[in-house]
């Protein structure tokens, strides 16, 4: 799954810059509306191992800020790439007005390689980091 916030495509006027704390809320956000519709409004309340989970390696802040990740999505399969695709979709058009996303199976060299490829680059910063069950609660 890749999520951008595209501000570099926006008019001057609407761009703003996205600080990697205010992306990292955006996908805190997202992760709980996505949880919501396929756990149900008492998501927050199921056991860490059912909800919706992922790595997720954040490139180019300051710029074109925008995150690819690796994720187990919550509800066994029940949706389709295609129900997927619309249902983040809308939860990310709702965090962040004006960001794309893109939910795509897996990629034939496995779940890590292209979400990781910023690391083969020598100046990664693991605060770029996103593990989504950081955003569950513990109890």
């Amino acid at each position: 799954m890749t999520l951008a916030a595209n501000r570099n495509t926006m008019s001057a006027k609407d761009m703003t810059f996205m600080s990697l704390e205010h992306f990292r809320d955006c996908v805190r956000d997202f992760h709980k509306r996505i949880d919501t519709e396929l756990l149900g409004t008492r998501a927050s309340k199921r056991r860490k191992d059912l909800r919706t989970d992922g790595l997720m390696f954040v490139e180019h802040v300051g710029r074109n800020i925008h995150g690819h990740a690796a994720v187990v999505f919550a509800g066994n399969g029940q949706k389709t790439l295609e129900e997927l695709q619309e249902m983040c979709s809308r939860h990310w058009s709702a965090v962040c007005p004006g960001g794309d996303l893109l939910v795509q199976a897996e990629f034939d060299g496995g779940p890590g390689l292209y979400v990781s490829k910023e690391m083969e680059r020598g100046h990664y910063d693991f605060d770029q980091t996103i593990l989504l069950s950081t955003f569950v609660s513990k109890d």
